[in-house]
C-alpha cells in the first residue's frame, strides 16, 4: 500500500512540474522582450545581460528557429554598439545560420549590416531528386570466344562494339564537409545499353565439304543497376547563385536484370532474351565530373556531365555457354567486357539546414 502511495505522489509531482517546463520557453521569450526594451531604452548593457543569460539556459535550444534568431540578432547589435566587435560574430554567424537569406531591417546599425555582408551561409545537409541520360561504350577484354570453328576465317567471336543510350534516376544526398567541399550520395536506377555485331565469313574448299556462306548477327544488350555513387565535389566559388563545381568519386552497382535483342541477316523478325545468367551480380569503379549550381533560396538545380569507368569484368564465365538457344541459334558466346558510361543529368536538392563556414 506504501508502494502506491509512493507512486501516486510522484505522478503528482511529475503533473505539477509539466508545466514549469512548458513555461521555461515562455519565460525566455519574455526576458528577451525585457532585452529588447532596454536596448531600445538605451541600457545597452542590461539588455547583453538578459541576452547572455537566455543563451546559458538549457531550454534555449528548444526555443523556435525565429525566436533564437531574433534573440542572436538583438545580442550581436547590443555587442557592436558595446565595441565589442569579436564578440558579435559569433551570435552573428548563428543567426545567419537559422536565417541564410536575411533581409535587411530599418533599424539595424551600419556596422551590424557592413558585418553581416562578409559572412554568408551555405547549405549543411540537403536532399533531393536526379534524373538523366547515359551513353554506355562496351569494350572487350582477352581473347574473343565464338561457338563456331574457325575454318578459313580467324576473326570469328571479335564482335564490333557501338554505343547505345539509357537513363538513369533516383535520390541525392549531400552533406557539406568545408566551405567549397562536400560529400554527396546518389542512389539512383541506371539502365545502360550497348550494341554489338558479329560478321561470318565463313569458307572451306574441298570436294565433298566445301563450304562458302556470309551472315551477320547483331545484338542489343540492355543491364540494369542498382547503383550507389559516392562522391566529393569542390565548388569554385560560393559567392554567386551560379557556380562551377567538379567531382570525383567512386561507385558500385547491384544487378538487377538483363535483357537481350538479337538480329540475324536471314531473318526478318528480332528475338528477346532475359540474360542475367550471363552477367556477375555486381559493377565497380571510378567516376570524374563537372557542373554546374543554380541557387534559389532554399531550392538548388544542379546541371552535371560524367564519366564513369567500370571495372569489373561484367560477363559471368561459368554461365557462358548456359543459354543454349542463343548460343547454338545466334551464335552469341559472351566475351569478357568492361563498359564505361557518360552521363549528363540534373538534380533538384532542398536545403535542409545552414551553416556559416
Amino acid at each position: 500500500m506504501n508502494k502506491l502511495k509512493v507512486s501516486y505522489y510522484l505522478l503528482f509531482l511529475l503533473f505539477l512540474s509539466a508545466p514549469a517546463f512548458a513555461q521555461t520557453a515562455v519565460e525566455l521569450e519574455d526576458k528577451y522582450i525585457d532585452a529588447k526594451h532596454y536596448y531600445e531604452e538605451g541600457k545597452i548593457d542590461s539588455a547583453t545581460y538578459l541576452l547572455e543569460d537566455i543563451l546559458k539556459s538549457p531550454t534555449f535550444p528548444k526555443l523556435y528557429q525565429g525566436v533564437k534568431a531574433d534573440i542572436y540578432r538583438l545580442l550581436a547589435m547590443s555587442y557592436i554598439t558595446l565595441d565589442r566587435i569579436n564578440d558579435s560574430e559569433k551570435p552573428l554567424r548563428e543567426m545567419l545560420a537559422l536565417r541564410p537569406f536575411y533581409k535587411a531591417a530599418d533599424d539595424d546599425l551600419m556596422r551590424f549590416q557592413a558585418a553581416l555582408d562578409t559572412l554568408k551561409a551555405s547549405s549543411l545537409f540537403s536532399v533531393g531528386l536526379q534524373m538523366g541520360v547515359n551513353a554506355t561504350f562496351a569494350e572487350r577484354i582477352g581473347e574473343p570466344i565464338s561457338v563456331i570453328s574457325a575454318f578459313d576465317n580467324p576473326n570469328l567471336g571479335d564482335e564490333k562494339y557501338n554505343f547505345g543510350t539509357g537513363f538513369y534516376l533516383g535520390f541525392y544526398i549531400k552533406y557539406r564537409m568545408l566551405k567549397n567541399l562536400s560529400i554527396s550520395i546518389a542512389p539512383s536506377l541506371s539502365s545502360y545499353t550497348y550494341g554489338y555485331r558479329e560478321d561470318y565469313n565463313l569458307q572451306r574448299t574441298g570436294k565433298s565439304d566445301a563450304i562458302n556462306t556470309k551472315f551477320s548477327y547483331s545484338y542489343r544488350q540492355t543491364v540494369r543497376y542498382l547503383e550507389i555513387p559516392i562522391s566529393v565535389s569542390y565548388s569554385l566559388t560560393t559567392a554567386y547563385k551560379f557556380s562551377p563545381f567538379i567531382s570525383a568519386g567512386w561507385f558500385n552497382g547491384f544487378l538487377l536484370d538483363a535483357t537481350k535483342e538479337s538480329n540475324a541477316s536471314f531473318i526478318t523478325a528480332a528475338q528477346s532474351f532475359q540474360n542475367k545468367e550471363n552477367f556477375v551480380s555486381a559493377n565497380s569503379g571510378y567516376l570524374l565530373g563537372f557542373g554546374f549550381t543554380y541557387r534559389l533560396d532554399r531550392l538548388v538545380l544542379n546541371l552535371d556531365a560524367r564519366y564513369k569507368k567500370g571495372l569489373v569484368n561484367l560477363t559471368n564465365s561459368n554461365n557462358r555457354f548456359v543459354n543454349s538457344e542463343v548460343a547454338l541459334g545466334f551464335y552469341d558466346i559472351p566475351n569478357d567486357i568492361k563498359i564505361s558510361n557518360l552521363e549528363l543529368g540534373f538534380s533538384l536538392l532542398y536545403h535542409l539546414n545552414f551553416k556559416v563556414f
